[in-house]
């Protein structure tokens, strides 16, 4: 092109321009709305999902030996993001809280290299009595049990790294 020479541009209409540009649609407000009530239309769905879920890593914990593999562990750290996910999408905030603390247990387990399946079932069965359609917890007995799975990633990593806990 030559330094005399100007560009041309040439401003192409397609769909998207004219969607963009056109009156119409709803408000951001109705739109969350009408979501909430789309996922809340779910639950029926999904909730028993969750508990299938649950169960499946209590039947794979039931038979698996006492030292687990990475690919064990692996599996389940799947199987926890299927439940951190749906807890956290349903409200189960309980539930969601046990499922991160058994997402931060496995990748403590990957990294150190250790693999017992006590503190696997520690958290599953504590998982358990979070499902939906169990009883409530009192938020105190939560908050404690949830220190308590702390304390038990802690003792792990501490007894990994060879410095006792006490």
């Amino acid at each position: 092109m030559k330094s005399n020479e100007s560009a041309r541009v040439i401003y192409y209409r397609n769909s998207l321009h004219y969607l963009l540009n056109s009156g119409g649609g709803i408000t951001r407000e109705k739109a969350i709305s009408e979501a909430s009530k789309n996922v809340e239309g779910l639950a029926g769905e999904l909730l028993p999902v969750l508990n299938d879920e649950i169960s499946k890593l209590e039947e794979a914990l039931s038979s698996a030996p006492q030292a687990l593999s990475e690919t064990f562990i692996r599996e389940v750290f799947q199987r926890q993001g299927v439940i951190y996910n749906l807890a956290g999408t349903f409200g189960c905030s309980g539930l969601r809280q046990i499922a991160k603390s058994l997402g931060d247990l496995l990748a403590d387990m990957i990294e150190l290299g250790v693999r017992p399946i006590e503190p696997i079932q520690v958290h599953v069965r504590a998982a358990r009595m979070f499902r939906p359609g169990m009883p409530p917890v009192h938020e105190e007995a939560q908050t404690l049990l949830i220190n308590h799975l702390a304390s038990v990633r802690q003792f792990l990593r501490s007894e990994a790294e060879g410095r006792p806990l006490l």
